[in-house]
């Protein structure tokens, strides 16, 4: 198997350029063939992915987060030709939590390019619709997560905060602007609409519709989501500020569901209506805000070597 490496010099603070390094180290070793390819501001992972993956089967290698990993699944163009792995060099790394990889990084390369493809995963797309008030619809796939509400300002705040050039360590930026988006709660009316039914949420902080059970650096908000069983599962719900933010650390455990004021849903799509503009986001990258997103489910999966 000759695989095509990926990898974003800058990513995670330099950390994948680091993991990028020692993984060199161990294929060069044991003599595994593969090509590097640098992604840059200009020819970035996603259109990287675009250009490897229209001529037949390719093997694409990620050394990288949950980020890199958003731009390979909207770079993919032939979903049934590419085997697709990741060595994980990212903040949150929420996606490769679902998968039962070796910890050490020689077992994981080992593990990895076998060639052999250990899980087939879902894929979700949404659409914003009229970002930012602007009449534009942006369409993206996602492979862990999509929301409206207080996780995407929380996004967005990281994105363009400051704090990012001055601490290494992302949990730290992290954690800073999840204590300013919290400032400036705000609840909204929202109607959800799944294949089954049209629910309202009076005062709601946030939406959302999970294809994995993990995001924001291992909070499990929807813990029984199932990256293959084609639904997302999504919670939502009236909460208070105060209880919202009373509920975070039950989100790292796992232990949201039961929880008086959050309901949960599964479904296979959904359509989300706020009454005034919410930030939003897929997987994490926030493309401004929207008061109307649909979601469906992709008509490919993607075949992992995790």
């Amino acid at each position: 198997m000759r695989a095509c490496i990926i990898l974003n010099p800058v990513g995670a603070g330099g950390r994948a350029l680091k993991k990028w390094r020692k993984v060199k180290v161990i294929l060069d070793a044991k003599g595994i063939e593969y090509k590097l390819y640098r992604s840059s501001g200009r020819d970035g992972i996603e259109k990287l992915c675009s250009k490897l993956t229209g001529e037949g089967n390719v093997t694409l290698i990620i050394i990288g987060g949950d980020g890199s990993m958003n731009q390979a699944v909207n770079g993919i163009r032939d979903f049934e030709h590419t085997k697709l792995g990741l060595i994980p060099a990212g903040t949150g790394n929420d996606f490769i939590r679902n998968f039962d990889i070796p910890k050490k990084l020689e077992d994981q390369i080992d593990y990895i390019f076998d060639g052999k493809v250990k899980h087939s995963t879902d894929v979700g797309e949404v659409t914003f619709h009229n970002v930012d008030d602007t009449g534009e619809d942006i369409i993206r796939r996602f492979n862990i997560s999509c929301e409206l509400g207080f996780g995407s300002e929380v996004c967005y705040r990281v994105d363009h905060s400051p704090l990012k050039k001055r601490f290494k360590n992302g949990s730290v930026t992290f954690l800073a602007e999840v204590l300013k988006a919290i400032k400036g709660l705000k609840p909204f009316t929202l109607t959800l609409t799944t294949d089954k039914q049209t629910t309202t949420y009076d005062s709601t902080l946030s939406c959302m519709v999970m294809n994995t059970c993990y995001e924001g650096g291992g909070m499990k908000f929807c813990p029984d989501a199932l990256f293959d069983d084609g639904q997302f599962d999504i919670a939502a719900g009236n909460l208070s500020k105060a209880k919202f933010v009373s509920i975070i650390p039950l989100a790292y455990a796992g232990k949201t569901t039961g929880v008086k004021g959050i309901y949960m849903d599964r479904t296979p799509c959904a359509e989300l209506v706020a009454d005034t503009p919410q930030y939003a986001h897929a997987d994490g990258e926030c493309v401004g805000r929207s008061t109307h997103i649909s979601v469906r489910m992709y008509g490919h999966r993607l075949k992992l070597l995790i």
